[in-house]
């Protein structure tokens, strides 16, 4: 396709010569263009939350969860039963955005209820967009750095053969 060819040589053209540190993220690494993993020099793996993790970032999303009739009410053990849903920090936050409409449309505080019916809606679509892997991606996340400005600042040696 010529179109994208022309947008990914002007990407790295502008991606070879930019002075800085620039951070990519990407949760389907097979299908990360080699000419750009060419150009980097430090890759991360962040591996997906454990139980524990997903169900404090739950409870911080929840302590901040206000509508016009109060503070968000979720007991522990629905709590404990949203964690096990295998979302990541963003789709919490969406998930908690939905929640807030939902108890919003219905003049009450955000409850499980609303959570539970935001995380469905999520589920199902998420189903729907991967098949039968949903929930089977992990996430990497990608640091690029240009080293004509911080190698002497990072001590950095380029590792790529370019």
């Amino acid at each position: 396709n010529l179109a994208r060819n022309g947008l990914v040589s002007v990407f790295l053209r502008k991606l070879e010569y930019y002075e800085g540190i620039i951070f990519l993220t990407i949760n389907r690494v097979s299908y990360f263009d080699k000419a750009i993993l060419n150009r980097t020099y430090l890759i991360l793996r962040y591996n997906d939350l454990i139980k524990e993790a997903r169900k404090q970032v739950w409870g911080n999303f929840l302590s901040r969860a206000i509508t016009s009739f109060g503070e968000a009410h979720v007991i522990d053990e629905e709590l404990k039963q949203l964690a096990s849903n295998k979302f990541n920090g963003r789709q919490v936050k969406n998930i908690m955005s939905a929640a807030h409409a939902f108890a919003t449309k219905e003049r009450s505080k955000i409850g499980f209820p609303h959570a539970k019916k935001a995380v469905k809606a999520n589920e199902t679509f998420f189903r729907e967009f991967y098949g039968k892997c949903y929930g089977c991606t992990s996430s990497a996340s990608l640091c690029l750095i240009t080293i004509r400005s911080c190698r002497s600042q990072l001590g950095l040696v380029r590792l790529s053969h370019e």
